[in-house]
């Protein structure tokens, strides 16, 4: 992929969604991180969102700045290329079948 290519707008029709589809969550620490898969919209954008969330004292959950907010359309291109890293990553000797 040429990064440096100029990039068109591919704005496509409008979805209305009342509020986001939570697709599942992953703990991240024993501290109560953890991190939301959504599919969302803002100003008529559709978008996938994986968003790290932290629990207070009080046990609320409350989203962080951190995470990935991408176009639907560059959905199979991220999988793509995750699903290299984790078979480089057993390649490796990083990880075991079934985690880490």
């Amino acid at each position: 992929m040429d990064l440096g290519q100029s990039h068109q707008s591919h704005k496509s029709e409008v979805t209305i969604l009342p509020e986001p589809i939570e697709i599942g969550k992953i703990w991240k620490n024993r501290r109560g991180d953890f991190i939301v898969v959504q599919i969302k919209a803002f100003e008529g954008v559709v978008f996938a969102d994986a968003r790290q969330f932290f629990t207070d004292a009080d046990g609320i959950s409350h989203p962080t700045k951190k995470g990935l907010a991408i176009s639907l359309r560059h959905l199979p291109e991220l999988i793509a290329l995750l699903g290299k890293a984790l078979t480089k990553a057993h390649a490796l000797g990083l990880i075991r079948e079934g985690g880490a």
